[in-house]
């Protein structure tokens, strides 16, 4: 079975999205479009039936240091 994700679309249907986790469904339904239009990260969904998203995954260009480089 293969699984494809690709960016999100206006039209995805973020409002039904649950992780069972409410941060992470806050996230996608609050905050994602805003990181996007601030090129803060990019949004992938997977979609499902009727554009409700069954699942999401976000990659930032923010790094973090390294604990080494701190000292």
């Amino acid at each position: 079975m293969k699984y494809l994700t690709r960016l999100i679309m206006p039209t995805d249907n973020r409002r039904d999205f649950t992780s069972g986790k409410p941060a992470l469904d806050d996230y996608i339904r609050k905050q994602a479009t805003q990181d996007i239009k601030k090129k803060l990260s990019v949004c992938f969904v997977l979609p499902g039936n009727n554009d409700v998203i069954k699942g999401y995954y976000t990659l930032s260009n923010i790094s973090i240091q390294d604990r080494k480089s701190v000292v």
